[in-house]
């Protein structure tokens, strides 16, 4: 599941666990094991604003971007941020922000912002089967297929009514004027917009959508292969499940999946994005197709995430310690692999938004 660790202004969403905040100069650090990091945010603030910024410059003069720009107030690389902003907004505090967003999160602090924040949380904190302890709406930024599968189906181990995929194409039918799928809560269009300009940034994240699963000595289990009773669904979530990466933990106490949701790189120039965006061919399906699309890619690249690592025996805190057989290529494997995602991101959330508007 999903925790929740407050920053200060924003909030942050991770698979079962604190994700961590690199700098270029301590890559090698962390990799190597000497040193545990700070925290940040998937894809951090910076990488979920690029996508925004990305789709905001390729709807320039659309009708997409009309339409967006009216219904929010903003832009889309301000939007973004929203679905990890909330993070601190807890049933124990009768849903209640305890003080007004700042830093990242500051295009929210309006009494009105707030209140649909807050409002949003309390409508989708319990209308899941499993109750993670951030409340429900945790789950719609991921989902954990295996690897080794083809791609993402909801007959997967990993998948389920609350997932990523759900929960874009839920805000998509928002969009069209119609009601969100099965548990998902979505009230309006701008809830809708704010969603979206999240999760398409999530669901290229491929530790957002494949996972591994592995067994007391550090080797991969099936979980496709298991009955699908409550027995063996315990044991797999009980004694197999990495959660995107949370559980596997580098010997500084760095998370793959923090490793894989934070931005290295130097991200101050938007053209070079903007211009590899405009490279990424249409998905070529409808619009209820693309996130299950999406997220079957994200699966197959994860394959990537996990490729020079090795693991070894699951530890007495339920983690299995991992090293990277050559740290300086799989960081560098890792920042070209971001670049690309993200830049793909902003155009697909550009795409998604003129199949609703098109010209």
């Amino acid at each position: 599941m999903h925790r929740s660790t407050d920053t200060g202004s924003l909030v942050c969403v991770v698979v079962g666990g604190n994700a961590m905040k690199f700098t270029l100069k301590i890559w090698a650090v962390v990799l190597a094991g000497l040193a545990p990091l700070s925290q940040a945010c998937a894809w951090g603030s910076e990488g979920h604003e690029m996508v925004g910024a990305i789709a905001d410059e390729l709807l320039v003069n659309t009708e997409a971007g009309r339409q967006v720009r009216t219904i929010l107030g903003y832009n889309l690389s301000e939007a973004a941020k929203w679905a990890d902003c909330i993070r601190s907004i807890k049933k124990e505090d009768d849903f209640e922000l305890d003080h007004a967003p700042s830093g990242e999160c500051k295009q929210f602090a309006p009494p009105a912002e707030q209140d649909r924040m807050e409002n949003y949380v309390e409508r989708n904190w319990s209308n899941c089967a499993s109750r993670p302890p951030g409340g429900c709406h945790t789950e719609y930024h991921f989902a954990d297929v295996d690897i080794r599968r083809d791609g993402y189906s909801r007959q997967f181990i990993g998948t389920g009514p609350t997932d990523i995929v759900v929960a874009i194409n839920s805000a998509v039918l928002v969009l069209q004027g119609k009601p969100p799928l099965e548990r998902i809560s979505i009230k309006d269009r701008k809830e809708a917009i704010l969603l979206i300009a999240h999760f398409v940034g999530d669901i290229h994240q491929p530790l957002h959508v494949g996972s591994v699963y592995l067994n007391e000595k550090g080797e991969l289990v099936d979980p496709d292969a298991l009955p699908k009773q409550a027995w063996a669904l315990s044991k797999i979530n009980r004694d197999y499940h990495t959660r995107g990466g949370n559980s596997l933990v580098f010997s500084s106490g760095q998370k793959l999946h923090g490793v894989w949701d934070s931005i290295s790189w130097n991200h101050d120039k938007l053209a070079p994005f903007v211009a590899r965006a405009k490279a990424v061919p249409p998905t070529q399906a409808q619009v209820d197709m693309l996130a299950a699309l999406w997220a079957s890619e994200s699966v197959k690249l994860s394959r990537r995430a996990f490729d020079g690592l090795e693991f070894s025996d699951k530890g007495d805190d339920h983690k299995w310690r991992i090293s990277a057989s050559d740290p300086g290529a799989y960081k560098t494997k890792v920042d070209e692999i971001q670049k690309a995602q993200v830049a793909k991101a902003g155009a697909r959330l550009a795409e998604l938004l003129q199949q609703i508007w098109p010209e």
